[in-house]
């Protein structure tokens, strides 16, 4: 069995547990849905230990040179211009935020789509990826549009004529999530196929958490549950494509002080958040809970969307491999 057999294998085991996971999740989770500090626990949790790490390896997409290696010098060059990169998307976030969440929102669609499963035509990578994001903005307005007013620390709630747009691609988007279901449950029947059945069954669990969960959970879900260890998997089989603990061993030791780093910067943008540069709107200050908790999450977005630009840059511009192939 060759390291794609393995891969397959090991995404079809994780489609498996993440369906089973999530599906468990639904009722927990919609029980706590009125209980924000639950909410905002449980995603910042999530994204701390299983979102962050997914892209502590970018450093080992630094170009090689001729002789095929990484020279310090030229490591040193590309972790500045990353954290630049990163600098500079936070320094908008702080001074121009509105720009700034359209502009994440769109590249994270793109960046989900983009990593949705490769059997996939590009047409449903594009549905299933631009859901996490555009499925909430229809099935729970409301909540999403005070999310958004908060995260640019506008008083008024997030722009009407935008709200409306992403109201109206999110029916759209789950009105064919709908049709293609059903659609692929009786193609599946009628070949009987268990694989084909048992992909219905992931994409109904996912859709089921954008109708049933506020949008925290249902984005920590698909965020953290999915794409996340999706892309941990394929980053651990670059590692060891036969022993995963073998493989599994080196990811961890490669991406733990990078991963602590994020954890580093995620504190230092909620340091500058509680000096109110963006302060929480008085509507959202005396809603849910004290501003402490709700700078926690803009400074866990904040840095989400630093890291995301210049990681999914190097997904698609990176000129060497994706991972190098270490040695144990």
């Amino acid at each position: 069995m060759n390291a794609a057999s393995h891969l397959r294998d090991w995404l079809g085991l994780h489609r498996k547990v993440a369906t089973l996971a999530t599906l468990l999740a639904l009722l927990p989770f919609s029980l706590l849905a009125h209980n924000f500090q639950w909410q905002i626990s449980i995603f910042l949790l999530n994204v701390l230990l299983f979102g962050v790490c997914h892209g502590s390896l970018d450093y080992l997409r630094c170009p090689k040179d001729r002789n095929d290696s990484v020279s310090i010098l030229r490591l040193t060059f590309f972790l500045l211009t990353y954290i630049l990169l990163s600098a500079l998307l936070l320094w908008v976030w702080f001074h121009d935020p509105g720009p700034m969440l359209v502009s994440f929102l769109s590249v994270s669609c793109l960046h989900f789509a983009l990593d949705e499963e490769q059997e996939l035509s590009l047409a449903k990578k594009f549905l299933w990826g631009f859901l996490p994001v555009l499925a909430p903005c229809f099935l729970h307005a409301t909540a999403v549009s005070e999310v958004f007013s908060f995260l640019i620390g506008s008083e008024v709630s997030f722009s009407v004529t935008m709200s409306a747009v992403l109201k109206i691609l999110g029916c759209m988007l789950v009105g064919l999530a709908c049709s293609s279901i059903i659609l692929d449950f009786f193609s599946a029947w009628e070949a009987r196929s268990k694989a084909a059945l048992g992909d219905c069954a992931a994409a109904l669990a996912l859709l089921l958490s954008y109708v049933l969960l506020p949008p925290l959970l249902s984005f920590t879900i698909y965020f953290c549950w999915w794409h996340s260890m999706r892309q941990c998997l394929r980053q651990i089989a670059q590692f060891d494509s036969v022993n995963f603990l073998n493989g599994f061993s080196i990811f961890f030791k490669k991406a733990a002080v990078f991963t602590f780093g994020s954890w580093l910067m995620a504190a230092v943008i909620y340091l500058i958040a509680t000096k109110s540069l963006i302060p929480v709107p008085n509507s959202m200050a005396g809603l849910y809970l004290s501003e402490a908790p709700l700078q926690a999450v803009r400074a866990m977005f904040y840095l989400l969307s630093a890291l995301t630009v210049p990681h999914m840059f190097l997904s698609l511009f990176g000129t060497s491999r994706s991972v190098q192939k270490a040695a144990v």
